[in-house]
């Protein structure tokens, strides 16, 4: 096993008086925030027991001595009284220890605590009691095959049990999974015009707070960027008429580099501060206020949306504009694969006919 660092992280110092603190885990080149809370007594107690478990470990690997299972899940999930009342720090049980194992692993590869959550959630409730290493093409067929689920649902269990064969290395049961559509879901969007109104509509306690409101709201309208990791820029992160959107920051994990238009960017050139700065440190931290301040805006124009429909709407809009998916995938952070998908429903009979035969 590598060796591993564990330490303590507080973020949003400067937004909010209460940091957020994470649990800080290095192994080999790779690093994880675990979140614990905001409470550092709490903090303090699973430094303390994390780096016991893992010196125990360390200890029994030394003296050649067989490690449990329960001690590996220790070493990268959170063990405090208040997580231990939401739930998120449960290992699952199952016979083997397997699903424990696969919980790790997820962990090690970085992947984000909510995605976990979901994933071993979902096995607990399609598994249940069944024995995990006794499962058949037949079984598998059946639980994914269950009546009075959705076909959205379906095909993101089918996910998630794709994902626990393959870390079980069992490749019978990972092609016996049917292969389930993606159903397009009629979602609100909006035209470029409705997009301005709806920021000049913003609105907020102080002139200061509505300008950095509708300079968050133009980012998100402008290339499409997540209300989560654009709520998360740096002044840093803007240089050269680009915005990068930094990996621990995105949901996928991956750094990507954003042109945006030089009258945007010499708008928020006024407000440059220093480089560790937060870009908007006025827009609250609070998702649902933020979706507040969003829902005047729209409630005062009559239209229907939230803040991912930002997102939904420079997605077709680029589209159209220029019928280059990989560059609209590029800014966007998309997968070229789900993005094409996306877009081929979303084009009607006669736009279709106007492109293929001129008509």
């Amino acid at each position: 096993m590598d060796r591993i660092k564990y330490s303590l992280v507080e973020k949003n110092k400067r937004t909010v008086k209460i940091p957020k603190i994470y649990g800080r885990i290095r192994q080999g080149g790779r690093e994880k925030l675990v979140p614990i809370g905001r409470n550092r007594d709490e903090a303090e107690l699973w430094l303390r027991k994390t780096t016991r478990t893992y010196e125990e470990i360390c200890d029994l690997e030394a003296e050649g001595k067989e490690v449990p299972p329960e001690l590996i899940a220790k070493l990268v999930t959170v063990d405090t009284p208040a997580f231990a009342q939401k739930g998120a720090s449960k290992p699952v049980s199952a016979p083997g220890g397997i699903l424990e194992h696969w919980e790790r692993e997820m962990r090690l590869a970085a992947m984000r605590e909510s995605t976990i959550e979901h994933y071993t959630r979902a096995a607990r409730l399609l598994l249940g009691e069944r024995k995990v290493d006794c499962l058949t093409a037949g079984d598998v067929r059946a639980i994914v095959g269950q009546d009075g689920i959705k076909p959205n649902t379906r095909r993101f269990y089918r996910n998630v049990l794709r994902s626990l064969f393959a870390f079980m290395k069992r490749p019978d049961l990972v092609d016996a999974l049917p292969k389930i559509k993606y159903e397009q879901v009629d979602r609100a969007w909006w035209t470029e015009e409705e997009m301005e109104d709806i920021i000049l509509n913003v609105a907020s306690d102080t002139a200061e707070r509505t300008l950095e409101y509708k300079d968050y709201f133009r980012v998100m309208a402008t290339i499409g960027s997540r209300q989560g990791e654009t709520y998360l820029l740096r002044w840093k992160d803007l240089h050269d008429g680009c915005i990068t959107f930094r990996a621990e920051n995105t949901k996928s994990r991956k750094e990507r580099v954003c042109p945006i238009p030089f009258d945007l960017w010499a708008q928020l050139e006024v407000r440059r501060k220093g480089n560790e700065d937060p870009v908007f440190p006025l827009v609250s931290p609070s998702q649902s206020r933020r979706y507040r301040v969003l829902r005047r805006a729209l409630d005062k124009l009559g239209l229907k949306g939230g803040l991912h429909t930002f997102r939904h709407s420079v997605s077709m809009i680029l589209y159209k504009k220029c019928g280059d998916l990989k560059c609209v995938c590029g800014l966007l952070g998309h997968s070229p694969s789900v993005a094409l998908e996306f877009y081929q429903n979303t084009r009607s009979v006669e736009e279709t006919r106007e492109k293929l035969f001129g008509e």
